[in-house]
């Protein structure tokens, strides 16, 4: 049986999922950003020349269309679900900061509370004090 044989437009396109996975094959493109994808460096991970896609070839308009839109940030819906769980969890861990920084904060304010509370109960027995027959010899 013979396997069915690839063809560059179809490495292309596994290029580009690896590339989006974050798995690429060259060095050169480890911790690519999503801003940096171009058609070229689809082909180059591919093991093709940098100019190997074409706008004007119907075949790779698709793939050039999905390049495009991939690098300039329009997301699919996972993606944008995945995008907002993480605002959620930054949103949170903020939160809990200013939670633990707000505790802090009230923390240190009762234990004023506490030191001039007991400072009036100390001035009010020396009030006491002063105001006893005693106290006036």
């Amino acid at each position: 049986m013979s396997e069915l044989k690839k063809n560059g437009l179809d490495d292309c396109i596994e290029a580009f999922e690896r590339l989006k996975a974050g798995n690429p094959i060259r060095a050169e493109h480890i911790g690519l950003k999503r801003s940096e994808f171009t058609a070229a460096k689809v082909s180059w991970e591919a093991g093709l020349d940098r100019g190997y896609l074409k706008k004007s070839r119907q075949k790779h308009k698709e793939i050039i269309r999905n390049i495009e839109v991939y690098s300039k940030g329009i997301s699919s819906k996972e993606e944008e679900l995945e995008q907002v769980i993480k605002k959620a969890d930054k949103d949170v861990h903020e939160a809990q900061k200013q939670a633990n920084s707000s505790k802090e904060l009230l923390d240190l304010a009762l234990a004023r509370e506490l030191i001039l509370i007991s400072k009036i109960k100390e001035l009010e027995q020396k009030v006491k004090m002063l105001q006893s027959p005693l106290g006036k010899i």
